[in-house]
């Protein structure tokens, strides 16, 4: 009766140290004693599997957690990079142009000014183009007005082939261009621009001006707002009400390609040409213009092709 009290007392596995010194000690027990051994040791090795589960799952909460503080700290130093590389891709970009044209560049504030450093022209960087105020250009007297308002006029710097016609009205032609504000920070610069004459592809004034050139000529056109961009101007880089000074060069005259002769992918361009050409002039409520667009894009894309 001695290993009864001893049998309440390894119930607890705090005293109990572990079951296998139980079993030596009571090797000599009887069989009543044994089977009370036995009807006991499943209790105290499952108490001892959850406290050795709970140990583990105690070991592995911590782990866990040191995890979680190295993952939430590690990603603040990759992210100042990625931040910055995303500034430089989310870069906002211009709206839509009349032309193609290079941005100056925001780095180098001379470059900005220096519109001959990358001049389409370089021969031609004369005091009209570089220094000169365009009110002195609009008084002058060796330049010659395109319009009776002397509001568009025009300097021809290297005459064209002699006797060629000039350019008419609903013809395709090809100009090499480039465009200053008075402070002479370039705004549109295209080398290869097409457009067709009354399409409203560009602005009245280089359509006036081409329509007085020929073929090779190069000239400066010095235009007021009226005939460019108006009151509204042009955002983001051409202000309301800014006159332009444009240096140009008329490189081919054709008619206007017929669109039943056009492949797909150059009606699909050129649809899409008008269809934004459209949308620029909606947005700036010029709905005359806009529409005019829209019907021709519409025209070029639905005409089936012999």
């Amino acid at each position: 009766m001695e290993t009864e009290p001893c049998c309440e007392e390894h119930k607890d596995p705090a005293v109990e140290p572990a079951e296998p010194e139980v079993k030596e000690a009571d090797s000599e027990l009887a069989d009543g004693d044994r089977l009370n051994e036995l009807s006991r040791g499943p209790a105290e090795e499952g108490e001892e599997l959850f406290g050795n589960q709970r140990a583990e799952m105690e070991s592995g909460a911590g782990t866990s957690e040191n995890t979680e503080i190295k993952s939430s700290s590690d990603p603040e130093k990759p992210s100042e990079g990625t931040e910055c590389k995303e500034r430089r891709k989310l870069r906002k970009t211009n709206s839509w142009k009349m032309v193609r044209f290079q941005d100056p560049s925001e780095d180098d504030d001379a470059g900005e000014r220096d519109s001959s450093a990358e001049s389409l022209f370089p021969d031609y960087a004369m005091e009209e183009w570089t220094s000169a105020t365009f009110e002195e250009l609009f008084m002058a007297e060796d330049w010659k007005d395109i319009t009776e308002d002397r509001l568009l006029r025009k300097k021809v710097l290297e005459r064209g082939t002699l006797q060629a016609p000039h350019p008419t009205w609903g013809q395709e032609v090809a100009v090499k261009m480039q465009c200053v504000l008075e402070d002479r920070t370039v705004v549109e610069k295209d080398c290869k621009l097409v457009f067709v004459i009354g399409e409203g592809d560009v602005n009245q004034a280089l359509e006036e001006c081409v329509m007085s050139m020929q073929k090779g000529e190069i000239t400066l056109l010095l235009a007021d707002s009226q005939y460019a961009y108006g009151l509204l101007g042009r955002e983001p880089d051409i202000p309301a009400w800014a006159p332009l000074l444009y240096q140009l060069q008329l490189l081919d005259i054709r008619e206007k390609p017929d669109p039943l002769t056009l492949p797909i992918a150059d009606r699909i361009r050129i649809g899409n040409q008008k269809r934004e050409r459209g949308n620029f002039h909606f947005q700036r409520e010029e709905y005359s213009m806009a529409a005019r667009a829209y019907c021709i894009a519409l025209d070029v894309l639905i005409t089936r092709s012999r």
